[in-house]
């Protein structure tokens, strides 16, 4: 395996890894109740429940990558200036030679050449092929205002993913997410001028059968009554725990739209490579500076339109700041997750830039085997046997269709 491809597989696995993390710490955070947490009855527990905040908590994790690439930059130009001063040329001057007393050197010399140039590596080989293509412009100034395009989609795909994580389990959740790449192929022949072979649209269509039997399986296992429909009890919706079956039909339409959004945030973001070249770490650092500043200006207007009206309810930011200064759990859980969001985008985008959004996607839609593993590990968690042969049902497809 050459260098290249192991770096790739490092990446792949290092998505797959903090990903699988941010899904978990993610649902683990929506487990800590934060109020009447007394009562013996665990339906009266109020849940931590504020996706609005966990978008922010996202975006101030990507803003950790820009932290590291000034760091990284600042070492950098520390340490060549460092060894600028400290290095001494040394002149032999048995190099001085001249060639005409020495007509043997030339001859050596060439030959010497010709039987490297001879021995190309496959990385050397990958290198001289980028070297041929054309030079992109570095972004800078004004330009990097580009990055507040897939920052938008961002804030759309995560604030629907944190709301739908609540009317639905963790292993539903990260196998719907997997659509994405039917979205993400789609798109990228449309706006990327790419072309799918006949095997990546059986894959497709093999992606979106799993996914059809994910979401029977969830709607299948859910309560028929509304006897927790209302929204003082969506938070009590937990990993395996029997929601109302509205509440699930309703997740499974929110992390659909979010895939949408999620496909058109990994286009623009390869449309912009192929027209300028940055550093992945720049890259979700900018985006994370973006979508902070964004949400950071809605959350005080949801609040005073709406958030004063619904105490404790989505938009209430008195109430989310309370509960996350207040709560240990719930404030660990956000340092946890903001490291995990911030290498998982990091990650994500350095695939972007070494592959392409659409092997991303692929990628991202593994995640899935690692949370179903972990999943019965959770407190109250519980897989009949029907549901467990549909979770298998969609492995099958989902395996094929990577492998395709």
């Amino acid at each position: 395996m050459s260098s290249s491809n192991g770096f790739k597989l490092y990446l792949a696995v290092g998505m797959l890894v903090t990903g699988t993390l941010n899904t978990i710490l993610t649902k683990m955070q929506n487990y800590v109740c934060v109020d009447n947490c007394d009562d013996p009855n665990p339906k009266n527990h109020l849940l931590y429940s504020q996706p609005v905040w966990q978008t922010l908590n996202m975006f101030i994790g990507e803003i950790l990558c820009l932290v590291v690439f000034f760091a990284a930059n600042i070492y950098t130009r520390f340490t060549s200036n460092v060894k600028r001063y400290e290095y001494q040329q040394i002149v032999d001057s048995t190099l001085n030679l001249n060639n005409a007393e020495n007509p043997n050197y030339n001859t050596l010399n060439s030959s010497d050449n010709n039987s490297h140039s001879a021995e190309l590596t496959d990385d050397q080989i990958e290198q001289q092929i980028q070297n041929l293509k054309a030079e992109k412009p570095e972004l800078s100034g004004l330009n990097n205002l580009l990055l507040s395009i897939p920052a938008a989609c961002d804030i759309i795909t995560t604030t629907l993913l944190n709301v739908g994580l609540l009317f639905t389990t963790a292993s539903v959740f990260q196998m719907l997410r997997g659509l994405v790449v039917i979205f993400v192929g789609l798109f990228s022949v449309k706006f990327l001028g790419h072309s799918l072979t006949r095997d990546q649209w059986v894959s497709l269509v093999m992606i979106v059968t799993g996914a059809l039997i994910v979401g029977t399986s969830s709607i299948l296992n859910s309560k028929g009554d509304s006897e927790t429909s209302t929204i003082g009890h969506i938070a009590n919706i937990t990993l395996g725990n029997e929601v109302d079956r509205a509440e699930n039909i309703f997740g499974i339409i929110v992390i659909l739209f979010a895939q949408v959004f999620g496909a058109l945030m990994m286009i623009s973001e390869e449309k912009i490579m192929q027209h300028h070249s940055y550093q992945p770490l720049k890259g979700v650092g900018l985006e994370g500076t973006f979508g902070a500043l964004t949400v950071g200006i809605l959350i005080p207007i949801l609040h005073y339109t709406v958030g004063v009206n619904n105490r404790g309810g989505y938009f209430d930011a008195d109430a989310a700041f309370s509960q996350i200064m207040n709560n240990k759990s719930i404030f660990n859980f956000c340092i946890y997750i903001m490291l995990s969001i911030s290498m998982l985008n990091y990650f994500g985008m350095s695939i972007t830039k070494a592959i392409s959004a659409a092997s991303r996607s692929t990628i991202d839609s593994c995640r899935y085997h690692f949370i179903y593993i972990y999943l019965p590990t959770f407190p109250f968690s519980h897989i009949e046997a029907y549901r467990k042969w549909l979770h298998v049902a969609f492995i099958i497809p989902c395996i094929t269709c990577i492998l395709l």
